[in-house]
Order: structure tokens, then C-alpha cells, then sequence
């Protein structure tokens, strides 16, 4: 079976700050990635919110540095950065982690 591999180690970015100066932060990977499968301008109904909860609570849970989604647990957050058109310059390397994600084979556990 295929999954999709995708790396949840933290970034750095750079964030402005009121002095004009420019301070080096870590970007949260795993929770950016649960809150794109949960923005309200997805206009999620009740049932895709409840999973993509689930896809995003086991994102959030991982204690790995990366996370092997099934097809289509990729495919929600695929389909979440489609739609949504928030995304900035701090943003880019999480968009390529998702979109540039490798495929990986894993044997299914009987």
C-alpha cells in the first residue's frame, strides 16, 4: 500500500517586529497542519469536520519527526491548500511538504 511521508519537523521563520528588526521563530508544522484541514473557509459540514479532526489530531499527536498518511488523509490536506488562499511567504516550505510529499510502500497489517 502507498502512503504519503511528510516531515513534521519544525522551521524556522522570520517574524517583523514592532522596532523594525526581524526575530527567527519556529514555524509549528504539525499544528499549521491541523489548522489547514479545519479553516473555516473550507466550509467544512458536520460530518468532513469530525474527519478531518481525526486526520488532524493524528498529525498533531505524532511524536516522530514524520508522519505516513494513507492516500486519502493526504488528499485532505491536498484539497485544503487548493481552496484556502491565506498562505504566505512563512508558509512556502509547508506547502512544498505537502505537496512534494514522497510516496512511500508500507505492507498492510492483517
Amino acid at each position: 500500500m502507498k502512503v504519503k511521508k511528510i516531515n513534521l519537523i519544525s522551521y524556522n521563520i522570520e517574524v517583523p517586529q514592532l522596532d523594525g528588526t526581524k526575530k527567527s521563530i519556529p514555524y509549528d508544522v504539525r499544528n499549521s497542519l491541523g489548522e489547514i484541514i479545519l479553516a473555516p473557509q473550507l466550509k467544512l459540514n458536520g460530518t468532513r469536520l469530525l474527519k478531518n479532526q481525526k486526520i488532524a489530531s493524528k498529525i498533531i499527536d505524532c511524536k516522530e519527526d514524520f508522519i505516513l498518511l494513507e492516500l486519502g488523509e493526504w488528499s485532505v490536506l491536498h484539497e485544503a491548500v487548493e481552496i484556502l488562499d491565506v498562505f504566505g511567504k512563512n508558509d512556502v516550505e509547508l506547502i512544498q511538504r505537502i505537496l512534494e510529499s514522497v510516496d512511500v510502500d508500507v505492507e498492510e497489517k492483517h
